[in-house]
């Protein structure tokens, strides 16, 4: 199994930040792409959301949630658009003080058509993608 992660620190107070980007089944609040391309089915634990992407489909599901922070995983390996065979994710934000906090994002993967180090490399400019788009938005509110 291998892992990539991404981490920043935001001039945003926890509860700001996590309105932004915790929100499992709402990805356009920070991708900036249309609601329709994030479906999520349910809100709690087990609740499945859908990634419409130019290249594929991704199904996540919802593995746990606490105040500040989800994990999931991809329930369909075979048609997503990635190079795992397996994936699972954690993201969480923590305050740093009153007005900033981090967010920390980070995944577990076993390689599939690419070597361990490739695919670590994808994942982490996936993630480093993702928290760019983060950025853009929350430098808008």
């Amino acid at each position: 199994m291998a892992t990539a992660s991404v981490q920043h620190d935001f001039d945003l107070p926890v509860d700001v930040l996590w309105d932004l980007v915790g929100e499992f089944g709402n990805m356009s609040k920070w991708t900036g792409l249309p609601p329709e391309t994030c479906i999520s089915d349910g809100e709690d634990i087990g609740a499945i959301r859908t990634l419409s992407l130019p290249n594929g489909t991704i199904i996540d599901r919802l593995d746990a949630k606490s105040e500040h922070s989800y994990s999931y995983s991809i329930v369909n390996m075979a048609e997503a658009p990635l190079p795992f065979s397996s994936y699972k994710a954690r993201l969480a934000v923590r305050p740093i003080s009153e007005s900033r906090s981090r967010l920390d994002w980070a995944g577990d993967f076993t390689p599939d058509q690419l070597t361990e180090a490739e695919t670590v490399e994808f994942a982490q400019n996936m993630y480093r993608r993702g928290l760019d788009m983060m950025i853009r938005a929350a430098a808008n509110l």
